[in-house]
Parts: structure tokens; C-alpha cells; sequence
């Protein structure tokens, strides 16, 4: 099982799943939200061909169903997850990956002069960086 649909969650699901095809492993990816990745990428042609790879690989998702017992639940290891809908599910092995945000603060301090956080180029999901015009991140 996999906590979190996020884009770390959702590669490590499908990297569990293309290791063992065909239903050699029972892999379920919970995500406390309706759509997987992040509101930036949450459109219907992206969540559909998603949609298609997770079903290709036989993951088996349960969205809009946050997890109440995180705290009890190993980083790694074999437990049991309750969620605010009341659902149990129980697996050998747990990865969390909910949770992780991007400490922009980082960037902002460290790298600060020479990102330009207005310049958010949203077509592209980029940030662009002052005087180094090829480079983006």
C-alpha cells in the first residue's frame, strides 16, 4: 500500500506495479484528495491517462479518504490504515508518502537572487532563473 497521490506515491505505485504485473502483488494507492498528483496538474486528460496506468498495472486506488491513524502507521513496514470514511486496510507492507511538501523557503534562501517566483511560467510548470536564461526548474 502505498499512502499518498501525490507524485512520489503515484510513481512508487507504479513502480511496485510494473515489477510485479499481472497481479503478482495486491497494490493499493490511497490519497486523501479526489484526483492524484497536485491541483496544478488536475485536468481530465491528465487524470484519465493516470487513470488508464494505474488500471494497466492493476493498482487499486481509494481517493477522498484521509488516513486517521498516520501516526501509528510504520514509514515502511506491514500495517493497518483507518480512514475518515471508516474504511480498514490492512497490508504486509506500507510506504508513506503523504505529506511531503516543497520548502520553498529553501529556495527562497538559498537560491533566492536568482529565482524569479513571478515568473512562473504555468504552461511549462517552471520557474525561471535570473541571468541563466537556459535553465529551468
Amino acid at each position: 500500500m502505498v499512502i499518498g497521490g501525490g507524485a512520489t506515491g503515484v510513481e512508487l505505485a507504479c513502480e511496485i506495479g510494473a515489477k510485479y504485473r499481472g497481479g503478482q502483488k495486491n497494490i493499493t494507492l490511497l490519497h486523501a484528495k479526489n484526483h492524484f498528483v497536485d491541483d496544478a496538474v488536475n485536468n481530465k486528460r491528465f487524470q484519465d491517462k493516470l487513470d488508464e496506468i494505474l488500471t494497466r498495472y492493476q493498482i487499486r486506488t481509494v481517493t477522498g479518504e484521509l488516513v486517521e491513524n498516520i501516526e501509528e502507521v510504520p514509514s515502511c513496514g506491514p500495517g493497518t490504515v483507518v480512514t475518515n470514511k471508516g474504511t480498514k486496510i490492512s497490508a504486509d507492507l506500507i510506504f508513506k508518502t503523504a505529506g511531503l511538501f516543497v520548502n520553498t523557503e529553501a529556495y527562497q534562501n538559498g537560491l533566492g537572487k536568482y529565482l524569479v517566483f513571478t515568473a512562473y511560467n504555468r504552461k511549462k510548470n517552471t520557474f525561471t532563473l535570473h541571468f541563466v536564461h537556459h535553465v529551468l526548474s
